[in-house]
């Protein structure tokens, strides 16, 4: 049985968004064993920094580098603001955006911008490869019952592991 109950503690505990929004709007699409196991061990793969900066981001809504404060923004960036990351810039990296149409953290329209924001040619000019979306939540990429999405993944890498 998924515990809800120790998620929820776990984002308190870390300050984050509230767990059910990585649990994902529809909790039938997920393996509940592997979601557990997943809750276990969060945050490992990331950095307390990382949480703090997706935070910032998405409490003043804007794309910018880490905010350290208006004093050591200054040191670093040369400016009281921390800079905003244009991604229109990219055009060198072949980009693949996988989106979930449940998915409650990484939003459908927040994806749907990305892409806007990468599609900065036409063909072979644009770095963006694929967008797809998928039945699934935010987690589903990872304890989803349905990882058919990988064939996707798997030949992308194999398009481009020779280029």
């Amino acid at each position: 049985e998924f515990d809800l109950q120790r998620c929820k503690a776990l984002a308190s505990l870390h300050g984050m968004v509230d767990a059910i929004k990585i649990h994902d709007a529809d909790p039938k699409v997920n393996d509940l064993t592997s979601v557990q196991i997943f809750w276990y061990y969060h945050p490992n793969g990331t950095s307390f920094k990382c949480l703090r900066h997706w935070t910032q981001i998405i409490k003043s809504g804007e794309f910018r580098k880490f905010n350290y404060g208006r004093e050591k923004n200054m040191e670093i960036y040369g400016s009281e603001e921390a800079p905003l990351i244009d991604i229109s810039r990219i055009h060198s990296v072949p980009i693949a955006l996988l989106c979930g149409k449940h998915d409650m953290l990484a939003t459908p329209e927040d994806m749907r911008w990305t892409q806007a924001q990468l599609s900065g040619g036409e063909g072979e000019d644009s770095p963006l490869k694929l967008f797809k979306e998928y039945d699934y939540g935010h987690i589903s990429f990872l304890c989803g019952k349905d990882m058919k999405y990988l064939d996707d993944v798997t030949r992308l890498i194999r398009e481009y592991e020779s280029k």
